[in-house]
Order: C-alpha cells, then sequence, then structure tokens
C-alpha cells in the first residue's frame, strides 16, 4: 500500500508556471466513513487517453500522511461504477513537478481553486517554503474535503 503524504491550500495569487495539460477528472464515492474512504476516478487526459482507478484511502492518525491503495481498473467497470454513485464531483487538474514536490492545482465548477502540495520525502516536507502565490492550508477543512465538495453535487 502506497503512501500519500500531502497538503492542501487556497491560491491566493497568479501561480507561475505555465499550465498546460489539464486533465478532467470524474469521481464518485462508493463508502465514506469517518477514517476512510472508497471510491472510482476516471481521469481524461487532453490526449484522449483515460485513466479509471478504484481508490482506498486510510486516515493513519500519526501526521498528514494517508494510506493509499489506487489500482487501475477497466475503464467500462469503473463508469458503471461511478453512475452508481450518489457522491460525485468533477474537477480540472494541472500538475507541476519541481524537484521531489509535486503541485496539483485542482479548479472546480463552482470556481474554486485549491492545490495539493504532495512531498516525495519526509526532507522535501521539512525544507519546503510556502510560494507567495499560496494561501491558507486547508488540510483536513471539511469544506474543502472532496467528499464535502461531491456533496454540492460539482459537475462540470
Amino acid at each position: 500500500m502506497g503512501k500519500e503524504n500531502e497538503k492542501k491550500f487556497k491560491i491566493i495569487g497568479e501561480i507561475p508556471f505555465p499550465l498546460k495539460k489539464p486533465e478532467l477528472i470524474e469521481q464518485g464515492y462508493i463508502f465514506v466513513e469517518k477514517d476512510k474512504h472508497l471510491r472510482v476516478r476516471i481521469i481524461h487526459d487532453v490526449n484522449g487517453y483515460v485513466t479509471p482507478t478504484l481508490g482506498l484511502k486510510f486516515e493513519n492518525g500519526k501526521d498528514i500522511g494517508r494510506d493509499e491503495y489506487e489500482p487501475i481498473i477497466q475503464f467500462t467497470d469503473a463508469k458503471e461504477i461511478l453512475e452508481r454513485c450518489e457522491l460525485r464531483l468533477e474537477k480540472i487538474r494541472n500538475s507541476y513537478v519541481m524537484g521531489l514536490i509535486k503541485y496539483d492545482i485542482d479548479e472546480y465548477p463552482n470556481g474554486l481553486k485549491i492545490v495539493e502540495v504532495e512531498f516525495e520525502t519526509q526532507e522535501a516536507k521539512d525544507e519546503w517554503e510556502k510560494p507567495n502565490w499560496i494561501g491558507d492550508e486547508i488540510s483536513g477543512v471539511y469544506k474543502y474535503s472532496n467528499i464535502t465538495l461531491a456533496k454540492k453535487k460539482l459537475i462540470f
């Protein structure tokens, strides 16, 4: 099982690098509990490629990291599962990697823009300095979670 080590922030300024390859992400939640959830996700990239996954995430209660398992599944299965999900959302994602840090910039149909900063190592996280285009941290803030946003049915 992998480890997700990220923080989430509001975007408050001009992003200083080009956003060239947006992906449309459709995702739905199969089940949601306090410390774990299972989702289906279909990522559509600008070249027409589709990546369907199941994502199982567990809070570990120790740090910002979460245990994560995200296998690729058949597209037809993903589409059928997604259609059965009551909690769904869509977002446009642009990703940018700088060294050991990945920035996932998500824009939702309601205009909300956030950035998930994912750290490859603990050392990268410890040494990272927040750039001026990134605002307040919203990691763990309920109203900004994808699950909460899915309850608002944010679909393009």
